[in-house]
């Protein structure tokens, strides 16, 4: 069973605060996952740790703390670096699940 570090949650919450007033994105304080989506035919998501499955239907990335899953119908990979990755197809679900 991995150890988590005391005080961890707490430094993060400190972090998202600041970040909240300073008007900045939390993903950037953070490593956490950012998400952009455009309409429903295209996604851009910052922040992953690499794919866990891929098919036409569903997608899902590890994204540190979470893994994101992409349902839809011609979901393709359109890119992706160490940073990031770009999807398309038509987006019908985005879950989120710790």
């Amino acid at each position: 069973m991995a150890r988590r570090k005391k005080g961890t949650g707490a430094v993060s919450r400190k972090l998202s605060a600041a970040a909240d007033k300073l008007d900045i994105p939390v993903s950037a304080v953070l490593k956490t996952a950012r998400i952009s989506i455009d309409g429903n035919r295209r996604m851009v998501l910052e922040g992953h740790e690499g794919i866990l499955e891929y098919g036409s239907e569903l997608i899902r990335v590890n994204c540190r703390d979470m893994i994101l899953t992409v349902e839809g119908t011609d979901l393709l990979v359109n890119a992706m670096n160490p940073d990031g990755l770009s999807l398309t197809g038509s987006i019908k679900k985005i879950e989120f699940s710790v």
